[in-house]
């Protein structure tokens, strides 16, 4: 399952002495739970820029690999001060922990691995995706499969609470999509996985996929499509987002804070919005391409990024919006992926 600069803020003295009063709330979000603060946040996003990994913090990039071989960063996490961002070098699922890379594969030369999604809890890293076409995830390096042979997965997004390691992503049943034109399409259906458990959120009878989970107390939401939807299913019950039937829709992340439920996400293919509690916000007019991948609530400020064309057929530039206003932090071809803001 993320640059950018914002202007400093001018706090007067008195509001500063006001502020120290009071104790930093926290709210538990997509990715972790995180202390709130009325300071300005560091912001760090990971993606692809020109065909490489790289993250960026506070709109300043960070390379992580020597740019030789393609490679993007999936998925970024930030604990105690260390950063930690999972992706691809080719097909070379690898972690890098402050800038520090660690290679997943069981074997390089034989596998072909991708690492989709990083947590971190109680000083163990989580990472999620799947080798040779099965899903798992890896608990400080070691892997845990989570399907098996019989058919193809992944695991797209990790989450961990109280010890309980939730996974959300996809599986095949080998029953392909027989299109009008008679070609085939293979059948995913979403399902996510509770301590290795797998839990089916389709009946497998459309084209469904689990991109983004989070946990709020005892209750488990999952965003992601079925049948050309967005949709989230809280608890295993499906609500369906999209306006109009099958144009289109994709729920990309989803994140809790306090009682609201944020999932970013499209329809009609390139019209960007984000949800809140169901009811639609749009973040772009849907005249020129766009898409959106990672939101992330911090002291009330919604943030998306995801990318927008400047001109028609120009393809995507790299954006985040905060509170629906784009801020465009990079160029053509650059794809942020992930957010992750600390105060």
């Amino acid at each position: 399952m993320r640059l950018f600069t914002n202007a400093a803020k001018y706090i007067s003295l008195y509001t500063v002495l006001i502020s120290v009063l009071f104790l930093a709330r926290v709210n538990l979000v997509t990715g972790d739970a995180k202390t709130q603060s009325n300071r300005e946040p560091t912001i760090y996003i990971a993606g692809e820029g020109r065909g490489f990994a790289r993250y960026w913090k506070n709109g300043k990039t960070v390379k992580l690999t020597d740019e030789v071989r393609f490679s993007t960063a999936n998925s970024i996490y930030v604990s105690n001060g260390d950063v930690y961002v999972v992706g691809n070098i080719d097909d070379t699922a690898v972690c890098w922990k402050n800038g520090n890379e660690t290679i997943l594969n069981a074997d390089p030369s034989k596998t072909k691995a991708s690492a989709n999604s990083v947590y971190v809890y109680s000083n163990d890293v989580y990472i999620a995706g799947c080798e040779n076409g099965i899903a798992k995830y890896w608990k400080n390096g070691v892997s845990i499969n989570l399907s098996d042979n019989t058919s193809r997965s992944s695991a797209n997004s990790i989450f961990v609470s109280n010890g309980d390691v939730y996974v959300a992503g996809c599986e095949t049943n080998f029953s392909p999509i027989i299109k009008k034109d008679g070609s085939r399409r293979t059948r995913y259906f979403a399902k996510y996985w509770k301590n290795g458990v797998a839990y089916n959120l389709s009946d497998g009878s459309s084209f469904s996929l689990a991109n983004s989970i989070t946990i709020d107390g005892k209750d488990i939401y999952v965003a992601g499509i079925e049948n050309l939807n967005a949709k989230y299913w809280k608890n295993g019950e499906p609500f369906i987002l999209s306006t109009s039937s099958g144009q289109g829709g994709r729920a990309s992340s989803i994140f809790v804070s306090g009682s609201d439920i944020y999932v970013a996400g499209v329809e009609f293919l390139y019209l960007s919005k984000y949800w809140k509690n169901g009811v639609a916000v749009h973040i772009t007019d849907g005249r020129l391409e766009s898409f959106v991948t990672s939101i992330f609530v911090f002291n009330d400020d919604v943030y998306i990024i995801g990318g927008e064309s400047d001109y028609p057929g120009y393809g995507s530039s790299a954006s985040f919006w905060k509170n629906g206003k784009r801020t465009n932090i990079g160029y053509s071809l650059n794809k942020p992926n992930s957010i992750f803001i600390v105060p």
